[in-house]
């Protein structure tokens, strides 16, 4: 996404538990800036820690509903049909006040990422 204003981060997750039925089952959501590629778990991740702050991006919602076949639902609360949980919606994007001053990305050019990967690929586990 591109944050428009402060806040707008966590009105984009709250839209997307609100627009289908399904996504109740969703524990967690991680927007992240128009820059991170949402499919790609690596970029997330590095977006997770490079962008977000667990004490101000991170906000937890209790009495959410969820399914029956939650593993983390207790037989105690299935068996009382308390089909009710805890959402987190984490916002890994560069802070709003200072998106403009926020540092830039450092990338290896694509030369240096195909020698990394031809010395140290197997060490890594990455095949070529």
């Amino acid at each position: 996404m591109r944050k428009q204003y402060a806040g707008h981060a966590k009105r984009v997750m709250f839209g997307i538990w609100s627009f289908l039925k399904q996504f109740m089952y969703t524990k967690f959501i991680i927007v992240v800036d128009d820059d991170i590629d949402p499919s790609d778990i690596d970029q997330v991740m590095w977006a997770l820690g490079t962008r977000s702050d667990p004490e101000t991006s991170i906000n937890f919602i209790g009495g959410q509903p969820c399914g029956p076949i939650d593993p983390r639902m207790s037989p105690e609360k299935k068996q009382r049909r308390e089909f009710f949980s805890t959402v987190a919606v984490i916002d890994a994007c560069k802070p709003y006040a200072w998106r403009d001053k926020f540092p830039p990305n450092n990338e290896f050019s694509k030369e240096a990422k195909a020698e990394i990967i031809k010395k140290w690929g197997s060490v890594l586990g990455i095949v070529s």
